[in-house]
Formats: structure tokens, sequence, C-alpha cells
């Protein structure tokens, strides 16, 4: 699982339905080894695969780069090449963007992306579409996404409306996310960046593109323009500062003052670490919906690896 965009729409109907079916019990324990190999550091995504894994009855070895043979000068490849040896998948994160593909051009077990650079997160943008869809279901929302039917195309459902918030430009949650849930319409996208954040003009393109109004609405918002009240779900996300030249304070903030003018119906998500941008007084409101967003990590990962090993049960 290297891209969002390389699966298909069966593939994330099945990991959300999987992810469901796990949540009440129904699997069986596996004995297989999972390889978490980090070069970036992680809290959420490294510690949700290992819970994932002995939830699963698997184990895990973990690879710390401090302490690896990377510092005798041991180049990238021979090293993913010897970890590949010793488990049945491989965890990869790494700062640079595009490498978790080249890794997995000369592993020998499957690779799973678990960020690379400002590129991508896929395993991150299932939990986030699956926290969507747990929120839809509940609200009992007439759409696609809330029934994960096979055939949805010709049907009268209603549309809701979705807002990104933060580092639009850097953050790799957002681009995975995004190719997530266009293929999940009706659906209108909206855009806040912070400032030094925009997004390029393939990205307007794209939504403008995929909207459900076609464009009829401008895509790319601003903090004085935006009308918080029109939202169903909003997403945020830091200020990458990794991955800009200067620290920059988000021009936008999520805080009491905003919930005051958002509708009672809107959740709100963060794929976390959050810093100044989302404020820790709205923490306990019932449309903070990030904890559980963090909580079905585990679960969405533990579906992901679930069905990669019954498929390479079935190669055998």
């Amino acid at each position: 699982m290297i891209s969002c965009r390389n699966l298909s729409l069966g593939m994330i109907r099945n990991i959300l339905k999987r992810t469901s079916q796990i949540i009440k019990g129904q699997f069986e324990p596996r004995h297989f080894i999972l390889i978490n190999a980090f070069f970036e550091p992680s809290t959420r995504t490294s510690m949700s695969f290992e819970s994932a894994v002995y939830r699963l009855g698997g184990n895990v070895i973990t690879f710390n780069k401090s302490v690896s043979s990377m510092q005798k000068g041991e180049s990238f490849k021979d090293t993913i090449r010897t970890l590949s040896k010793y488990g049945d998948i491989m965890v990869l994160r790494h700062p640079e963007r595009g490498i978790v593909r080249y890794a997995s051009d000369f592993s020998d077990i499957p690779v799973i992306n678990a960020g690379d650079g400002s590129g991508e997160h896929p395993t991150q943008g299932l939990v986030d579409l699956y926290s969507i869809h747990e929120y839809l279901l509940y609200s009992a929302f007439h759409h696609p996404l809330t029934y994960l039917h096979n055939n949805h195309i010709e049907q009268n459902y209603d549309c809701y409306n979705f807002l990104f918030v933060g580092d639009v430009r850097y953050s790799r949650t957002i681009h995975s996310l995004l190719h997530l849930l266009v293929m999940f319409p009706p659906i209108n996208i909206y855009l806040l960046p912070y400032e030094g954040c925009e997004p390029s003009e393939n990205m307007v393109a794209f939504i403008r593109a995929n909207n459900h109004n076609r464009g009829y609405d401008p895509v790319l918002l601003s903090k004085y323009s935006v009308n918080w009240s029109k939202f169903n779900v909003i997403y945020v996300t830091r200020f990458q500062t990794e991955r800009h030249k200067i620290a920059k304070i988000p021009s936008v903030v999520i805080d009491e003052s905003v919930y005051d003018q958002m509708s009672h119906d809107c959740i709100v998500l963060h794929p976390f670490p959050r810093n100044e941008e989302l404020s820790t007084e709205i923490d306990y409101d019932h449309r903070s919906f990030f904890f559980d967003q963090i909580e079905n990590g585990v679960y969405v990962r533990m579906a992901i690896i679930d069905l990669l090993l019954k498929a390479m049960d079935n190669e055998f």
C-alpha cells in the first residue's frame, strides 16, 4: 500500500467494511512478523501499527535508525533489503517524498507507506475516511459513504460539505484523504490554508472538477470569508514546520469562537500531533471527533494488515 491513488473503490470499501467487523471482534489470530521501519519521528502511526499487530496475534520488530548499521555507512537500499528478510510485512516512514515506492521495488515483502515527506499517508487517509463513514452512519446521512454499497452512482444521495484547514500544500494526510473523498460523491470540498501554505493550481482544479457544485462556489477560502456553519466535516492539520524554511504561527486557530459558529451536527478531525491550530478548550465538545479518530487508527490498520495477509495466503 504505497498510495491512495492505487486503491480501487472496491478495495476501499472492503477495508472499511473489514474495519467494522474487526471492531466487533470478528477476526482470527494470526502468526506473523511486522517490521516497523521509521526514519522519521512518529507516535500514533508507529504505535497504532504495533497495537494492531499484537491484537491480531503477531509480533513487531522495530527498526531504530540511530543504532543501525546506517551509522556505519550502510546504504538505504541494503538496509531495506536486509529488513525484508526478517518479517512478513514492512511499514515504512521516511522524510523523502517517493522513497517508499522506491523501497518497495527491492523489498522481498509488502511495504506499507506510513508517510513519505510531503507525499502521501494512505493508511491515515483510510483512518480519516472510516471516521467520516462512522459519523455519517451515526447521523443517518443519506450518502454512499454511509452505506458502502457496490453501486451508488444512480441513487439520489445527499451532498455534504467538507473543509480542509491548515497546511494544504505540504500536508500528506490531506493529499491522501482528498483522493479518497472524491471516490465517494456527492461532496463539496473547500480549502482554508494557512498563510504561505496555499495549494497548487492543479489541486484547486482537481477539487473543482470533482465537486458536486462543479465550481459554482469558490474552492479556496480565507479566514475572513469562511462561513463555518455550512460544513459537515472540518479537517484541521498543523503547520508542517519540517517542510518549511521558516517556522510560522498558524493564521487560523480552531477554538471556542469557531465552534460557536459551527453547525451543531458538524465534526472536527485532526490527524495529530496538534500545535496552536487546535485549542484544547474544545476537546470535550461532542463535535470534537479527533480522539475517536485516533482510536480508529488501530482498527483500520488491523483491517489493512488482515486483508494483506489473506491476499498473501492466496498467492501460495
